[in-house]
């Protein structure tokens, strides 16, 4: 043969060598095609020729390399948990993987290698994994209910066990198709086997202490044993009732407004604990109560040695006066649509501190004494005591008198003397009232002077009569004027603070800013129409101008009896009446003292009543 044929001949054989290893993939083999769980597998990767590292591909992600170096297989750095690599030569690599589970059931595997310049990929391994399924047939129970587990085999088993906590408890048989049921079957426990590969364990009243147990089956299979998945048993345990345990037996407590009041709530042992709410009931009306800056709430829980949990709420409330007359009560839940609500509600008597005293002034009576004059206002339903601070401007040092409030009734003037002051001086004065509920906003500081020491023996006899009669009169004129006013405010107080009256078509020529109420079952309206005669309209018709569109007579309707025997009258707006003492507080239904002019006229209530209308 012609050297130059035997050249081209070998170049065509190394090129033929050459081009069918360079088309040949790598090839991915398993040492078994359905591994059982928890045993090994091996997989082997061969190459078609000497490749620089090889790698491992699950799901389409690489994950580690093994490389050989000089025939030295050289592991990866970090090498994956439960994975050994190896390198039988510089074609063969190998992965196992020690102990197989569940999860890796149809995991995709395939191997890659860097050869000639290319990357080469293997063929795809599919995972097949057997294994045991357990199941119930809930998710939760509710306690002394039943629950059934089912064990579900990979292959025929001899015989299936049940695992709780860790401990092999029971194990049921399957001999030539019949069951058998354990020697000793455990109390409440029921096993059946239905068919080769299916085995059930019924639990007839799964109980509290239950709650958290783990089971697992097993069955031996083919020289090996399998082992089931883990199961939790979820129990759930209604809680039968929530108690109001602060106050523990009180069905009403007192509440300072803006003062704090606890309140707690229980529950019964219950699984899972329990989400307790707080109620505000006013009339037919409850709403939620919810944490806000006045209302704070905090919980808590113990295990009790059932397993149960006790749940207990505290809220802290501050009082407000818009809730007097609201109950409290709690809720509790601790399974959907089972809701427990306390059998008591807590009824709220907020307590309030008094009004700042209204129309705080002084008048001098002498050079070493001065009259305090102001009107009580609501004292929050306790006695109060007055207190008055004085002191010269030039002083930082407060003096202070008290007296006691007689009556628990606003509106009424009081006065107080305050002696041994220094003449001619400058002073300030202040004053407020307590109760033992709280302490009043003080009223604005008033300033006077003290009157000059005039009393000299020697000027008194070269004054003329008239000097004391007018030193007298002058002071007193200033008083009465003073009370007046006084009286006036007080009325004009309540007139602003209460709710007025519809207005009355009738017009007096003259009367009282008072009329005496009508006595329950006398059809007659009694007016008292001057400052001595108590007259009734029906006799004395001639008081009443005619109204065309009212007849003669119209008689007043019954008022509600609240202990006053009159009803404050007002004026038109447009009118300026004289001024009417009102009645002393004990009156039964005397004369009045004073009148005013006549006009048209509004029913309202005095300082002492609660408000009244007039309709025709």
């Amino acid at each position: 043969m012609d050297i130059t044929v035997l050249s081209i001949y070998l170049v065509f054989i190394c090129i033929s060598i050459f081009s069918s290893v360079w088309g040949q993939n790598l090839l991915l083999t398993s040492d078994v095609s359905v591994v059982a769980e928890n045993n090994p597998l091996v997989l082997t990767c061969v190459l078609p020729a000497k490749g620089a590292n090889t790698g491992w591909i699950v799901n389409d992600v690489r994950t580690e390399t093994a490389l050989l170096d000089d025939g030295r297989c050289i592991q990866p750095s970090a090498p994956q948990q439960g994975f050994v690599y190896t390198c039988l030569n510089s074609t063969v690599f190998t992965l196992t993987i020690r102990q197989v589970k569940r999860e890796q059931n149809g995991d995709q595997w395939k191997c890659d290698s860097w050869i000639s310049g290319s990357t080469r990929y293997s063929n795809t391994v599919n995972l097949t994994v057997k294994y045991q399924l357990l199941t119930s047939n809930v998710s939760v129970v509710t306690e002394n209910n039943s629950l059934m587990l089912t064990c579900v085999l990979s292959d025929k088993g001899a015989n299936t066990g049940w695992i709780v906590n860790g401990i092999r408890t029971q194990t049921a048989l399957l001999d030539d198709g019949r069951c058998i049921q354990p020697s000793a079957p455990q109390q409440g426990f029921v096993y059946t086997c239905l068919n080769s590969t299916v085995f059930t364990l019924t639990i007839l009243h799964v109980k509290r202490k239950q709650n958290g147990d783990q089971l697992k089956c097993d069955s031996w299979i083919n020289g090996v044993t399998l082992y089931s998945n883990n199961v939790t048993l979820k129990v759930q345990v209604p809680i039968s009732s929530v108690s109001l345990t602060d106050p523990a037996t009180d069905n009403g407590v007192d509440v300072a407004e803006n003062g704090t009041r606890t309140f707690t709530c229980q529950t019964s042992g219950g699984i899972p604990s329990a989400n307790v709410t707080w109620y505000m009931r006013n009339g037919s009306s409850e709403t939620q109560i919810l944490t806000s800056a006045t209302i704070g709430m905090s919980s808590s829980r113990y295990t009790s040695e059932d397993n149960s949990y006790i749940d207990t709420s505290t809220m802290t409330y501050t009082g407000m006066r818009v809730d007097n007359g609201s109950r409290v009560f709690c809720r509790a839940s601790n399974i959907q649509d089972e809701v427990n609500k306390s059998t008591r509600e807590i009824l709220l008597n907020i307590l309030l501190k008094p009004d700042t005293p209204k129309y705080f002034f002084s008048t001098n009576q002498a050079a070493t004494s001065v009259m305090f004059y102001w009107l009580t206002v609501y004292n929050g339903g306790r006695s109060q005591t007055f207190y008055i601070e004085y002191r010269k401007v030039d002083s930082t040092f407060w003096n202070n008198v008290t007296v006691d409030e007689k009556k628990s009734t606003s509106c009424v003037m009081m006065n107080l003397t305050v002696n041994n002051m220094s003449p001619s001086t400058e002073y300030q004065a202040r004053m407020y009232a307590k109760s033992t509920i709280g302490v009043s906003q003080p009223t604005e500081p008033i300033t006077f002077r003290t009157l000059e020491d005039r009393i000299d023996s020697a000027n008194q006899k070269s004054m003329s009569h008239t000097g004391p009669i007018v030193g007298a009169v002058v002071p007193g004129v200033l008083l009465v004027i003073v009370l007046v006013g006084l009286v006036f405010l007080c009325l004009t107080y309540n007139f602003k603070k209460k709710a007025p009256g519809e207005r009355a078509k009738v017009q007096l020529h003259s009367g009282p800013r008072y009329f005496r109420r009508q006595p329950k079952g006398d059809q007659a309206n009694i007016i008292d129409t001057s400052a001595e005669n108590a007259v009734d309209s029906n006799l004395y018709q001639a008081k009443l101008d005619h109204i065309p569109e009212l007849t003669r007579d119209v008689d007043l309707p019954e008022m509600s009896n609240d202990g006053s025997p009159y009803d404050y009258i007002g004026g038109h707006p447009n009118l300026q009446p004289k001024r009417a003492l009102p009645p002393t507080p004990d009156s039964k239904g005397g004369t009045l003292t004073g009148n005013v002019d006549g006009g048209y006229l509004t029913a309202v209530d005095t300082c002492t009543s609660k408000s009244a209308s007039i309709k025709w």
